[in-house]
């Protein structure tokens, strides 16, 4: 759904994309949404041990804010927001756990090799750290733990988690306008830990917002 309307935006933004830049321009914030294709395999043990969980992919939205330290090196801080369907998809009993929210939080060193030139690329990584709600367990999985662990078991929490990340991305400037199109793809290398297991998430999120720069 994404990539037809980036199309159209950029079909008719061409003649402001081509016209030029203001170089004089050093902060940029990206409002906008992503899609996130979580990687990680989870296992956990629940009933009868190891079961595989599916992590679903979630639409979200992102929020960064780059500052230019030179011509082509930015420090940007973002801000992301998910919340993924966990789906038991092995043992007796199957189907929906609950749902894991995540906010990542990240700062990047990022290097702009095309800076100055109307579509400018970015690529860099750095910290992030990612922030887990509790997962508020189905009622049918309650019953079932209740047979395996001492005490009725509501909910999941799972640990934030220190680590890194990686970028890429295109802000595309409309001529000497404040306002532009910023294209994003970010790996976070992150897992939910648990008493009762890890989620192993991972995910690549893809992301499109508007970019204002001044």
């Amino acid at each position: 759904m994404i990539l037809p309307l980036l199309w159209l935006l950029l079909a008719v933004a061409a003649p402001a994309v081509l016209a030029g830049d203001n170089d004089s321009k050093k902060n940029n914030l990206d409002l906008g949404a992503n899609y996130s294709h979580p990687l990680g395999n989870p296992k956990l043990d629940l009933v009868t041990g190891r079961e595989s969980v599916e992590v679903d992919r979630d639409n979200g939205f992102y929020v960064n804010y780059e500052r230019k330290l030179s011509k082509v090196v930015g420090l940007k801080f973002g801000f992301a927001s998910n919340e993924y369907d966990l789906d038991v998809s092995s043992g007796p009993l199957q189907g929906n756990l609950g749902s894991l929210k995540t906010r990542p939080l990240t700062a990047n060193l990022l290097f702009h090799p095309s800076a100055g030139a109307p579509v400018d690329f970015y690529v860099g990584g750095g910290f992030a750290y990612v922030k887990y709600g509790d997962i508020d367990v189905r009622p049918r999985f309650q019953v079932a733990f209740a047979d395996v662990f001492p005490g009725r078991i509501t909910q999941l929490d799972p640990d934030d988690d220190k680590t890194w990340n990686t970028e890429l991305g295109l802000n595309i400037k409309f001529g000497d306008s404040p306002l532009g199109l910023n294209l994003n793809g970010q790996y976070i290398k992150t897992t939910a830990a648990t008493n009762h297991g890890d989620f192993k998430v991972d995910p690549i999120n893809a992301g499109a917002a508007l970019l204002i720069r001044w």
